[in-house]
């Protein structure tokens, strides 16, 4: 009992230290059975935390031979797919924006083709854009990756191929097929099989996608799901550029003549503008204004016109560099933008180009328009402020060129800006020259050359400012005209004459007639032949003692409502007289049509009538017409005694001028007529 005792107890000194060696024996078992079980869960809960991050590339290493590891093998396939898609998302987006935001789908594709290659995995791929002005022709872009891996971008323009039979497919290719119809396309691919999708939008081709693997057999579903997807986007990215371009172009472009316009043209001017005071170099700007295009529209329509401004533009796109601007900006106004003009004299042979390409007529429909053009030439930016300034610098030299005579180019200087600013001022003074009094009328006596008697007289609108002094005529009245202010002032002057009249009837002033000079933006209103009325009922002057000259120029685009304003005139027994007959371009169709009494010849043919026997001629001629069409004549601007002779022999009815009488007040003329009648 002692001995089992004994050894009882020596077994207790072991027996703790067993324990503890099993337990921990044990638990190192166990943790390492956990740790083994947990792993795998950790690695998938980590993964799914970058995952759930945005990190897709993620390595799962599970090899435990079990469910773990087919699980870690499908979280890594997810997680590589993911990856793809969002690296796919990526270039995509990136090629949209870029697309976008971009100044042409051609710029986009440059920027991105190195990522969108990446992207298919591919050895080779081709875009190709059909251009929207002309199917038959592609922009193309060769996107391949060469022998050591490297990406090589290649641009084709102009390139013009046949798709038929071509649908979206995936082919061997045909090597002697394929480079018969895409010659230059096939000098760059090396594949023997190819991916073939037509974009098309509304049933008609727009682009061409063409892909080739590194090998020969058939794109994957991944790839081929990828391309399909691309030409879906490409399709809406066209779709939505082409809707933008077409925005941007009509707000930039003329629709008529497809030229930039004047927002495109300061657009334009903006970035030269900045290049040219960097560089010290000048800039010019021809601004053209046909001349008398109004009778284009009026005579054959607007649709001649169009035809007309067409033409208009080919000419000039004819006499300009590649890099000059032609523009239209509104109507029939255009202009020319330039960066290589060396200096004035430059400038000035182009103008005188640009006016060579209006000497031949504009031929529509087998009827011959002849235009001309006045042009104003602007050269800076010295001594210029800025850009607007620039287009307004060389609009003002424009309209100095048409008021000198059109057909010609003036070259904008500081003279011609003082005329314009004293011309602003006139306009400004204009406005107020009937309330200050400072507009009277002068009176030129007309007298009948065969019995020498006082036949009538012509009424001459003249301003004097107070401060400016006498304003000539004639800028006077075509700055009326131009402003508007010539209804007012032409009424105040008909219904003045009408009244100045009668008073010399009363005083027994012996005379026949009193002519008023009409402008044609008088007789265009509506109100004009009623205007009329109301001052010879006012005044009481008979209507055959009234007579309205109107100039020959305003027959030129008669309307019929011009014509019923006339011959209801004409139709109260008011005369009518045809001045300055002679001087301007016109048919003579218009002597069958308008309702007149008399053809004023103008001074221009009197003035070297002894000396020039053409002058002679045309006087002949004039008197004829107007004496077979039983009209008198009037010839004004008569200063010496042989050309009244010259004058009576052409048996001309009635003559004005220097030699009978400079014009004169209503008192002077009061006086002139009466002592006119005693010599007598």
């Amino acid at each position: 009992q002692n001995v089992a005792l004994s050894a009882i107890k020596r077994f207790e000194i072991f027996i703790i230290p067993i324990a503890l060696l099993f337990f921990t024996l044990v638990g190192f078992i166990i943790h390492i059975v956990i740790k083994r079980l947990l792993s795998p869960v950790d690695k998938l809960s980590q993964a799914t935390k970058d995952i759930a991050l945005g990190n897709y590339g993620i390595d799962l290493d599970i090899n435990t031979n079990d469910e773990f590891q087919e699980l870690g093998s499908s979280f890594q396939e997810m997680s590589g797919a993911l990856n793809f898609q969002n690296n796919k998302d990526k270039v995509l987006l990136n090629f949209e924006h870029s697309a976008l935001s971009a100044s042409s789908i051609h710029t986009a594709i440059e920027e991105n083709y190195s990522q969108l290659i990446h992207l298919f995995d591919l050895k080779w791929l081709v875009i190709s854009i059909l251009r929207p002005d002309n199917k038959s022709i592609s922009d193309t872009h060769i996107i391949k990756r060469t022998t050591d891996n490297k990406i090589e971008y290649i641009p084709i323009s102009h390139e013009s191929f046949d798709m038929q039979g071509y649908e979206n497919i995936f082919f061997e290719i045909d090597k002697n097929s394929f480079d018969k119809q895409f010659h230059l396309i096939a000098k760059s691919l090396f594949s023997t099989s190819a991916w073939i999708n037509r974009i098309k939008i509304q049933k008609h081709d727009v682009a061409y996608l063409f892909f080739a693997t590194k090998n020969s057999a058939q794109p994957t579903t991944q790839c081929t799901s990828t391309l399909i997807e691309f030409s879906e986007r490409f399709s809406t990215i066209y779709t939505t550029y082409e809707q933008r371009s077409d925005l941007y172009h009509r707000a930039n472009f003329d629709e008529l003549t497809n030229l930039p316009n004047r927002h495109y043209l300061l657009e334009t001017l903006n970035r030269y503008w900045h290049k040219a005071i960097k560089s010290n170099t000048n800039l010019a700007l021809f601004f053209i204004d046909l001349d008398h295009f109004k009778n284009v529209n009026d005579l054959s329509g607007h649709a001649a016109g169009n035809d007309v401004l067409q033409q208009v533009s080919d000419r000039l796109s004819s006499i300009i560099d590649e890099n000059d601007m032609l523009a239209r900006l509104s109507g029939d106004e255009f202009c020319i933008l330039t960066d290589t003009i060396a200096d004035q004299d430059h400038a000035i042979q182009l103008a005188e180009n640009i006016l060579t390409q209006f000497s031949s007529p504009f031929v529509v429909k087998d009827m011959s328009h002849f235009l001309g053009a006045s042009v104003g030439i602007a050269v800076g930016p010295q001594s210029i402020s800025d850009p607007q300034s620039f287009i307004e610098c060389a609009d003002i030299a424009m309209f100095k060129a048409k008021t000198d005579g059109r057909m010609r180019y003036v070259l904008f200087n500081d003279k011609i800006e003082k005329e314009r600013n004293y011309r602003l001022s006139l306009e400004h003074y204009l406005h107020f020259a009937l309330e200050t009094n400072e507009i009277h009328i002068n009176y030129q006596p007309k007298i009948d050359l065969r019995s020498g008697k006082l036949s009538g007289v012509e009424c001459l609108a003249r301003w004097h400012h107070h401060k400016l002094g006498m304003i000539p005529t004639d800028k006077f009245i075509s700055l009326a005209e131009e402003s508007g202010l010539i209804i007012d002032i032409g009424e105040w002057i008909l219904r003045k004459s009408c009244f100045q009249f009668m008073d010399w009837l009363k005083k027994e002033i012996e005379i026949e007639s009193i002519s008023v000079n009409v402008s044609a933006k008088q007789i265009a209103t509506n109100s004009f032949s009623e205007t009329v009325s109301s001052a010879i009922s006012e005044s009481g002057i008979p209507p055959h003692c009234l007579d309205l000259e109107i100039t020959e120029s305003a027959f030129i685009n008669e309307q019929n409502s011009f014509i019923e304003q006339l011959e209801k005139l004409h139709g109260l027994g008011i005369k009518i007289s045809i001045d300055d007959f002679g001087k301007e371009y016109s048919s003579l169709s218009y002597l069958k049509k308008i309702p007149f009494d008399t053809l004023k010849i103008d001074r221009e043919f009197i003035i070297d009538l002894e000396s020039d026997h053409r002058d002679q001629h045309i006087i002949d001629v004039i008197i004829n017409i107007g004496h077979t069409l039983n009209k008198k004549i009037v010839a004004e601007g008569i200063e010496t005694i042989k050309q009244r002779d010259i004058l009576l022999k052409y048996q001309c009815d009635i003559g004005q001028g220097y030699l009978f009488s400079k014009p004169l007040t209503d008192i002077e003329f009061l006086a002139f007529a009466s002592k006119y009648s005693q010599d007598r």
